[in-house]
């Protein structure tokens, strides 16, 4: 049942999240609050970076080897 609660709870703030966005409109130069908003957290090792947002999706990067 605590699950069930959760996931309304987190379905909830998702929609809310994505009303606000739309309201943004096109982005035609960096946003700090915005930036805040999406991303989580960003961890950088050697020879890769990622990123990870607050709605769980993870993007990683590999640096191009010279």
């Amino acid at each position: 049942m605590e699950q069930i609660t959760e996931r309304h709870a987190r379905g909830q703030q998702i929609e809310l999240f994505l009303k606000d966005l739309e309201n943004v409109g096109v982005v035609k130069q960096f946003d700090d609050d915005l930036f805040l908003a999406l991303v989580e957290s960003i961890e950088v090792v050697r020879d890769k970076v990622m990123m990870r947002f607050r709605d769980g999706t993870e993007v990683e990067v590999q640096k191009d080897k010279d």
